[in-house]
C-alpha cells in the first residue's frame, strides 16, 4: 500500500513539473510505438531485436511468436528489403496514425517519413488493424500496464533535469511545437526522432527513448545512464530547431556541406546518413549538446568524452564548430538569435572544409 502511495505522489510532482513547462508533455509509452516496434521485431529488423529489456521482450516473444506469418509481417519485411523501411521510418509512422490505427491526416500530403508513400502507408494500416485484432495486441498492452506505469517512474531522474528553457535562451527564439517524450521500450536500445505537422500547421516533436540498462530486478535502469539518455533528450530536441534553419539557409552552406560529404560519404554512408544537408543539421545539433552541457556546467571529463565520440563518428569539424557556437553566444546584443548569425555561421565553414579535408589526409 506504501508503495503504491508513493508512487502516487511521484506521478502527481510529474504532472505538476509538466504543466509548469507546457511545450514538455509527460514522458510515457505509447501503444503506438510499442504496436510498430513488436511488428517489425517480428519482420526481423536487426535495429528492433534487441534484447536488452529482456523482462519485456521475453513477453512479447511468448505473445507474438505465433504470428510471424501474418501478412503484414510479411508485407513489413518487404517495406524493409524494397524501401528501406526501418529505423525511425517506423517510428514517423507510428506518430501518423491514431489510438484506433486511424491516419491522422492525408498521408500523401503529410509529414511522414518519405521513405513511405501513400500506397504503401495506407496498405499497412489495414493490415496492422488484422494484426492488432488477431494477436489480441489491446490484452497484451493492459496485461503489462503496470510495467509501463513503472518505466515511466523510472525515467523521472532524467526527465527531472531538463531544462528546456535553454532552447528559448540558445536560439533566441520560442518553440511553438509540443515536446513529446516517449519511452519506446520495444525499440531495443537505439534511440529516434520524428515529428508530426497537422493540417493547420500545428506541429508535434518527438524523441523516442530506447531501453539500455536494467537492473537486478531486470526493470529499465535510466540512471544507472543517465547522462547518456540525457544527452539524448537534449539531442532530439536541438532538432526541432536546427533542422528548419539549416533548410532556410541551405543554400550559404550547400558548397562546403557538399565539399564534406565527398570526403567523409564512405563513414557517413555508414551510419545511414546519405546527404550534405543531413550531415550538416546533425554537426550543428551535436554541437549544440556540448553547448547545452556546457552552459550546464557538466563535468569536463565528460565533454571531453562527448568530443572523442564525434570525432570517432567523422564529425572531424566538432570542436571548431562549438566554438563558434561559444562566439556566437558570447555577441548577443549583435546576434539576438541563432537564425541571425547563420550567414557568420557559413562563412566558418570555409574553414572548416579545409580542417575536413587536412585531418582526412593524415
Amino acid at each position: 500500500m506504501r508503495k503504491i502511495v508513493v508512487l502516487f505522489f511521484i506521478t502527481l510532482s510529474l504532472h505538476v513539473f509538466s504543466q509548469e513547462n507546457r511545450i514538455v508533455r509527460d514522458p510515457k509509452v505509447d501503444k503506438r510505438v510499442e504496436l510498430l516496434s513488436i511488428v517489425f521485431r517480428l519482420a526481423g529488423n536487426h535495429e528492433y531485436n534487441d534484447k536488452q529489456f529482456k523482462l519485456y521482450t521475453d513477453k512479447i516473444e511468448q505473445h507474438f511468436s505465433p504470428y510471424k506469418k501474418h501478412e503484414l509481417i510479411k508485407f513489413a519485411e518487404k517495406l524493409r528489403n524494397e524501401k528501406g523501411i526501418s529505423y525511425d521510418a517506423v517510428m514517423s509512422l507510428a506518430v501518423h496514425i491514431d489510438e484506433n490505427l486511424n491516419p491522422r491526416t492525408e498521408f500523401e500530403e503529410s509529414s511522414l517519413d518519405n521513405r513511405w508513400n501513400k500506397d504503401d502507408a495506407i496498405k499497412f494500416v489495414a493490415l496492422l488493424k488484422s494484426f492488432y485484432k488477431e494477436t489480441k495486441f489491446e490484452e497484451f498492452y493492459k496485461d503489462n500496464e503496470q510495467m509501463y506505469h513503472e518505466v515511466v517512474i523510472s525515467f523521472l531522474p532524467v526527465f527531472d533535469r531538463f531544462d528546456v528553457d535553454w532552447y528559448t535562451s540558445f536560439y533566441g527564439e520560442k518553440p511553438s511545437e509540443k515536446f513529446i517524450i516517449i519511452l519506446a521500450i520495444g525499440n531495443g536500445s537505439s534511440n529516434y526522432g520524428a515529428f508530426f505537422q497537422d493540417d493547420e500547421n500545428e506541429r508535434e516533436i518527438y524523441a523516442f527513448l530506447g531501453a539500455g540498462s536494467t537492473d537486478n530486478s531486470g526493470m529499465i535502469d535510466y540512471e544507472a545512464e543517465i547522462n547518456a539518455y540525457y544527452s539524448t533528450l537534449v539531442h532530439e530536441f536541438n532538432h526541432s530547431f536546427v533542422n528548419p534553419l539549416l533548410e532556410k539557409h541551405k543554400e550559404l552552406f550547400r558548397v562546403n556541406g557538399e565539399k564534406i560529404y565527398k570526403i567523409l560519404e564512405n563513414e557517413f554512408s555508414s551510419q545511414a546518413y546519405g546527404s550534405w544537408e543531413i550531415i550538416l543539421n546533425e554537426a550543428l545539433v551535436r554541437a549544440s549538446v556540448v553547448k547545452y552541457l556546457i552552459d550546464h556546467d557538466f563535468e569536463k571529463t565528460m565533454i571531453e568524452g562527448l568530443y572523442y565520440y564525434e570525432l570517432d563518428n567523422s564529425f572531424l569539424w566538432i570542436r571548431n564548430l562549438v566554438d563558434e557556437l561559444e562566439k556566437y553566444d558570447s555577441q548577443r546584443n549583435i546576434y539576438p538569435t541563432l537564425d541571425s548569425y547563420m550567414e557568420k555561421l557559413a562563412e566558418a565553414y570555409n574553414s572548416f572544409a579545409k580542417i575536413v579535408e587536412q585531418l582526412n589526409q593524415n
